[in-house]
Parts: structure tokens; sequence; C-alpha cells
């Protein structure tokens, strides 16, 4: 957040200008499929029901729908993951492209990026945590990107966070409460990972996390981890009681 926001007062005024009157000017990238040794996957014992097969990347699935996106474009530097918003130009202009739902097109080719005028705002489900005044506490880490999490009935959060000296990321679940326990760790990813939304899928019981973040060369890395329904509401039980 620190560097977009220094990104954002370096572009500030004149340069934002300019880089408006280049809007909806297509921007080539190149993209390459994350494999599921570069985030730490195991083969899992069992199969978990779905069209491809998955690997373990702790508590959570893997199916291969994860895309590195590069560009030479200086636009493309200039980009930023913001937690609750996503990725965006520095100057607050929202970009389009491929995801990690992507991985598997068979002309992957057709891809550029696009920056399009309208702004992006804070998603609601971002700032709910912060709103009930829960927050995820793991020693020796600081807190990123929250989402909610709806299970057996129950809300719970789902975090992420960094050590403080290397660009890991830990994805954890914390409870709906002002009285913290400490965050229970989900999963360990060996790269920095700044963005979280989660969707429940349409014809599965599955919750799909949407991961974004930024490589220290530049390169963006989207990609998609499943939560089983099973392990979400066994994860939400194992949390402490929300207050009545």
């Amino acid at each position: 957040m620190i560097v977009a926001l220094m990104l954002a007062g370096v572009l500030a005024g004149e340069d934002c200008t300019a880089f408006a009157a280049r809007l909806n000017e297509p921007i080539a990238i190149s993209l390459s499929s994350i494999p599921s040794e570069r985030l730490g996957g195991r083969p899992l014992p069992t199969p978990v029901s779905g069209e491809r097969p998955a690997v373990a990347i702790g508590d959570l699935a893997y199916r291969g729908y994860g895309l590195t996106i590069r560009s030479s474009d200086a636009r493309f530097r200039e980009l930023v993951v913001q937690p609750g918003v996503g990725s965006r130009h520095a100057c607050g202009f929202v970009v389009e492209g491929p995801s990690g739902w992507n991985a598997f097109d068979a002309n992957r080719s057709r891809w550029n990026m696009v920056f399009k005028p309208q702004a992006r705002d804070l998603a609601p489900g971002a700032a709910l945590a912060a709103e009930h005044g829960a927050r995820p506490v793991l020693a020796g880490f600081q807190a990123g990107a929250t989402w909610p999490v709806y299970a057996g009935g129950a809300l719970f959060f789902i975090g992420l966070m960094h050590p403080a000296k290397t660009s890991e990321t830990v994805i954890v679940a914390f409870a709906d409460s002002k009285t913290q326990a400490p965050a229970r760790i989900l999963a360990r990813l060996p790269l920095r990972i700044d963005e979280v939304s989660i969707t429940p899928g349409l014809h599965t019981t599955q919750l799909f996390f949407n991961l974004e973040g930024r490589d220290e060369d530049g390169a963006l890395n989207r990609f998609v981890l499943e939560m089983s329904d099973e392990t979400a509401r066994r994860t939400g039980a194992a949390l402490p009681a929300s207050p009545p």
C-alpha cells in the first residue's frame, strides 16, 4: 500500500494527464502458466472432485488456474496491486486483462491489457472485517487484504499476512471477533500476494480464492486456489465463536 501511494504521488498532475490520453490503448503482454511447484504444491492423497487434477497448497487446492503476466511497456511497470482493489494504474485507472482462469486458453496470443478511465473502488467484502473490528493476528507477520466467508451459517474471515523481511505470504482464517486468538494458517505461499477475493462456485460447493500480486522483477501473478465446503465448515468451527 505504501508503495502504491508513493507511486501515485510520483505520477500525479501532468504525468497522470499524459497517461489518461493513452487510455484504451492496448499493452502487449506475455503469459506463462504458474506450475504447482512454484506455489509449494504437493499431490493430494485422494482426488478432489472437479474437471482437472488438483494439488494441495496447505488446506487449499490448486488446479493449474494461474498465469504470470509480463510486459516491457512502461505503463505495465506503473501498475500496482492494492488490497481490496486489485490491479490498477498508479494514477487510479482500472486495468483489464487475463486472469488465472485463462490459464488453459487455447489462444493466449489474443490477450493484451487495457487501462480504462473509471476508477476502481474498494470492494465491500474487503472492508467488512475492519467494519466488524476483526483483524488477523500472527506473531512476526503483518496483516494485508481480507475477505469474508460464510460457512455453516457462520461468518469468519480469510486474510493475507506477510513476514516483515521476505516476499512470502500466508493465507489465514480468523474469527469475526474484536478479541482475537492467533489466526489459523491455511496455506503458505513462497511469493508476494497482496489481493484476495472469494467467490462461491456456481455449480460446485467449492470457494474460489482469486489471488494477485507482483514479483520483485515486476511480473504480475494471478491464480486461483480452492477451499472445499467441508474445509470451510471445519475451519469456521475451529475458530472462536463470534460474540452474540
